[in-house]
């Protein structure tokens, strides 16, 4: 269970020419049917920003749903700017929050207790 955005920080040398079957669709950008969104639902507003994309992509397959990724749609998306930029601290404390909470409700036991030891100290030793 990983997300992931494709190509990020790589030089296109035409690695990802081909569309292919995939287990996370990036919310920048999705297109789905009608039908699809009232088996699936709309994206859970519970994560705010970050992972909402991953849970509709985790939803979804649990679903027996097919995602894929399609070369030929280009898109061009600044990457974290609701939150100043990747790195920043609130784009940092969303991608923690955010983290723990999906694993929490997805992964197995043994990552739920890693995320825990590992993310909710950080949580709060950050909060302002």
């Amino acid at each position: 269970m990983t997300a992931h955005h494709r190509g990020v920080n790589e030089v296109d040398e035409g690695q990802y020419d081909n569309e292919e079957m995939t287990r996370f669709i990036t919310g920048c950008f999705v297109a789905f049917s009608l039908g699809t969104y009232r088996r699936i639902g709309q994206w859970d507003e519970s994560y705010f920003l970050y992972f909402e994309d991953a849970d509709w992509s985790e939803r979804a397959i649990r679903q027996g749903l097919t995602l894929w990724y399609v070369p030929s749609i280009v898109l061009w998306h600044k990457n974290a700017q609701s939150t100043g930029g990747s790195g920043s601290a609130t784009h940092l404390r969303y991608q923690e929050q955010n983290r723990l909470r999906f694993g929490l409700r997805y992964a197995p036991l043994r990552t739920k207790i890693h995320l825990i030891i590992n993310i909710l100290p950080r949580l709060f030793r950050n909060r302002k």
